[in-house]
């Protein structure tokens, strides 16, 4: 049963792995979620059902993992919105601006795979000629991480999303990454940790060839006008209309995000409840850091919450 209030929906992009609460929250509610499930692993040739099953010790490559945590996202929300929760907004952290718009229908579920396959090439093809990552640090501000950037002339490294006032994720070359990642050490940061990837997500210079052709690709699909508006994680403004959204998505891919204003809007729309759609805890764990009024929702606590 519902809690009263209004729901904003947040959709994952990446999960480094499986929660074993996604395991059980799947394995109650299989049958919708096969649905989604089967047309997803036949788009790749690979069964997403089988990580899974319970004592799957399966990894997933970079790839499968972007389509997995896109369609447990959608499934999610599916079987949400057939218990008459119904958001009142989405929002997708970084990749996961996909599912929120396939949750959303404002495009297909098909469409929503296609997007994400053809980000993850042209993300790829743009990220070959460098060995490119990026990394996350904890503790320390915005302004202090620029001036060691400034500092040390690591000329390669952008801002790629701030999480709250004293998190924030860098893009760049590998080698520019650890040595920033060494000097916020000496200044006393909490954590410098490097991320498992070699895109260097949300990368202005980098990235702008992507986003320019991602543009054009999105131009192929259909669209409908959005019912609940999505939010834009580079600006904060509530999206209605097709132009504008489709910018949004085709930006999203080489331009710098804010996930805490994106929060910070969920809260100032009186919004009570943030359902985060995905197979992971990454953005509830995320939301402690952000001062905002909100509770979460998610695989771990949605059978007890909402007896899902």
């Amino acid at each position: 049963m519902a809690m009263d209030g209004k729901y904003a929906f947040a959709f994952s992009g990446i999960e480094p792995e499986i929660d074993e609460y996604a395991i059980q929250f799947y394995q109650r509610h299989k049958s919708i979620f096969d649905i989604y499930l089967q047309p997803a692993s036949d788009f790749i040739n690979t069964s997403l059902q089988n990580f899974l099953e319970e004592q799957s010790k399966q990894s997933m490559d970079p790839f499968t993992n972007q389509i997995m945590t896109y369609t447990y996202g959608v499934a999610m929300s599916g079987i949400l919105q057939t218990k008459n929760i119904q958001p009142t907004m989405v929002a997708g952290f970084s990749l996961g601006v996909y599912a929120a718009l396939a949750s959303s229908e404002i495009v297909s579920f098909y469409d929503g795979l296609k997007m994400v396959k053809k980000a993850f090439e042209l993300m790829t093809d743009s990220s070959r000629q460098g060995n490119y990552g990026m990394s996350a640090i904890v503790g320390l501000t915005e302004e202090s991480i620029q001036k060691l950037i400034a500092a040390s002339g690591l000329d390669s490294i952008e801002r790629a999303n701030t999480l709250s006032e004293t998190c924030a994720i860098y893009s760049g070359e590998k080698h520019e990454l650890e040595i920033l990642s060494n000097a916020a050490r000496a200044e006393s940061c909490l954590n410098a940790v490097s991320l498992d990837v070699s895109i260097p997500y949300h990368h202005c210079r980098l990235l702008k060839n992507a986003t320019d052709d991602f543009a054009g690709f999105l131009d192929t699909l259909e669209w409908k006008k959005p019912s609940i508006p999505v939010i834009s994680s580079m600006t904060r403004t509530l999206l209605y209309d097709t132009p504008p959204l489709k910018n949004f998505i085709a930006q999203n891919l080489s331009q710098p995000i804010n996930w805490q204003k994106v929060i910070e809007k969920i809260d100032a729309e009186n919004n009570q409840f943030i359902v985060e759609c995905g197979p992971g805890l990454t953005l509830t764990r995320n939301g402690r850091f952000i001062e905002a009024d909100l509770k979460y929702i998610n695989v771990k606590n949605i059978h007890k919450k909402l007896n899902l």
